[in-house]
């Protein structure tokens, strides 16, 4: 079957699938009545779904594609990718169920991290790809993050603190993947326009990742501390420096590329939000970080990864038409009045309601353009 000869095809589906019905329901649950989650507040919910849901799918579907390039060894497909997708679906039917059968089913869901890492290190050890290790230490400890979070009985902090490590391991993650295809895919699209690329990796990019590992550490263990609102603003800074280092606005006339430099402007803009939430707490208000994170830097990257590898892998050609553009804009203006609804008062319901219509036509437009290529046999 086509839809399990690769990573991407089953779990870039369900994540399009879960993206555009969640963000309904949330809203629906928001104005009318909060929905039977035992043990899980309403918010915690939303986040979990998106961090570990939405965000675990992408996750599972760009690291399994990823990593057969990585290591030219055979990708994980057939039985080992039904089974991961089972255990996805267990972490998603969990909160609904109270008891014995909630705690059962969370834990079966975690599995499907824990498995995840397991194949991460297997092949990336298997090749002695040591330069991916880091990406199979993060994919762990997003693993530790789900395991926590299903933990039965877990006090409402320890959910908050996995729900954080989750989103660290995950903007971690776009730093570090995106800090290596972006301006990758910038300087080979301006090489063949005969211009100049992106300076080769130097000292910024390598002091930008780790003063971000260390700002996303911070904050999920100390989220409203000084110094880690001070390292994080830090971090955000250095990311929007190295976007000005990767030439972003010579490559605006092609959508595909363009948008990946405006995810990570993204991840550095949440990194600023959530340093001065920490630091001056009156004028940024938390939802402000929390959603140019989760909406913007995660929603906005793994819609444009997404796009990019579906029409890669399948051998379409890597071109963005109106509707490609469309879906872009609509992710992007999603988490733009995400991000301010906090300081729009009165008009903070609308902006909700807003978002969440922008969120879910970007999803309608993905699953509708990558239905039938994520089914069918790859062109020749």
């Amino acid at each position: 079957m086509p839809v399990l000869s690769m990573g991407f095809r089953p779990f870039f589906l369900a994540a399009g699938v879960l993206a555009m019905f969640i963000m309904p329901v949330w809203l629906w649950a928001w104005a009318h009545a909060p929905l039977h989650t035992p043990g899980l507040s309403a918010p915690q919910w939303h986040a979990s779904v998106m961090v570990f849901g939405y965000g675990g799918a992408v996750l599972a579907g760009f690291v399994l594609t990823a990593v057969a390039n990585w290591t030219s060894r055979p990708p994980v497909a057939g039985l080992r990718l039904l089974v991961l997708l089972a255990l996805w679906l267990c972490a998603l039917a969990a909160p609904f169920f109270g008891d014995v059968t909630g705690s059962v089913l969370a834990l079966a869901g975690s599995g499907f991290a824990i498995l995840l890492a397991g194949l991460v290190w297997r092949e990336v050890i298997a090749a002695r790809s040591q330069r991916n290790y880091k990406v199979a230490a993060a994919i762990s400890a997003f693993a530790l993050a789900a395991l926590i979070f299903a933990w039965p009985q877990a006090a409402p902090e320890l959910l908050d603190l996995a729900l954080r490590l989750a989103l660290a391991v995950l903007a971690v993650l776009l730093a570090l993947v995106g800090g290596r295809i972006t301006p990758a895919f910038t300087r080979n699209w301006l090489k063949a326009r005969g211009k100049a690329g992106p300076a080769p990796e130097g000292w910024l990019d390598k002091g930008g990742l780790m003063v971000m590992a260390a700002g996303t550490g911070l904050w999920v263990i100390w989220p409203y501390a000084l110094v880690t609102g001070v390292v994080l603003v830090v971090a955000g800074l250095t990311a929007l420096v190295r976007l000005v280092r990767w030439k972003a606005f010579s490559v605006a006339a092609e959508p595909l590329l363009f948008t990946l430099h405006a995810g990570y402007a993204w991840t550095g803009a949440a990194l600023l939000l959530l340093g001065l939430h920490a630091l001056v707490p009156a004028w940024v208000p938390r939802d402000a970080g929390l959603h140019a994170l989760g909406g913007g830097a995660i929603g906005v990257m793994t819609l444009s990864v997404m796009t990019r590898a579906t029409l890669g892998h399948t051998g379409r050609e890597l071109t963005a038409d109106a509707a490609v553009v469309g879906m872009l804009l609509l992710a992007h203006l999603s988490a733009l009045v995400r991000v301010a609804a906090p300081w729009l008062d009165g008009l903070y319901g609308f902006a909700l309601m807003a978002s969440g219509g922008l969120w879910t036509g970007a999803f309608v437009l993905f699953l509708w353009l990558y239905t039938l290529p994520l089914l069918r046999p790859r062109l020749t």
